[in-house]
């Protein structure tokens, strides 16, 4: 068997243990708590400077005034940063194990079984505490 051949049975191996959908799911999840968090940080320091420059206009003032403050509360609430790192932590811990598996001969599938049961232990009990 070539090495190509050790390469595609091992990545089938990994196909049938859903690993794959594993790694994109917890990379998604990562990516879009980032882009939440950043995007409620960004609205509430938009919203909070519009607000100090309408003193004019007292609804308008009003309006964009609870929108900074439902943003920032979200931030604070949804606690997006934790999960983002949570997710991206146990997606590193598994994708090391995966990349094991996958350059070294002597490797074992097993460990990366073990790896994703530590990851999805790692996240249920970060989250747990979130």
């Amino acid at each position: 068997m070539t090495t190509v051949d050790i390469i595609a049975n091992r990545k089938k191996e990994l196909a049938a243990l859903g690993v794959d959908e594993r790694l994109k799911l917890w990379l998604k999840i990562h990516k879009d708590s980032e882009l939440r968090h950043n995007l409620l940080g960004v609205m509430g320091i938009v919203c909070a400077a519009v607000s100090s420059q309408l003193s004019q206009h007292p609804h308008v003032l009003l309006v964009i005034g609870l929108a900074a403050a439902i943003s920032t509360a979200l931030l604070t609430f949804l606690n997006l940063k934790a999960r983002s790192i949570t997710y991206i932590n146990a997606w590193r811990m598994l994708e090391r194990a995966v990349t094991d598996y996958l350059s070294h001969e002597d490797a074992r599938l097993e460990a990366v079984g073990a790896a994703r049961t530590d990851a999805e232990q790692y996240i249920q009990s970060v989250l747990h505490k979130i």
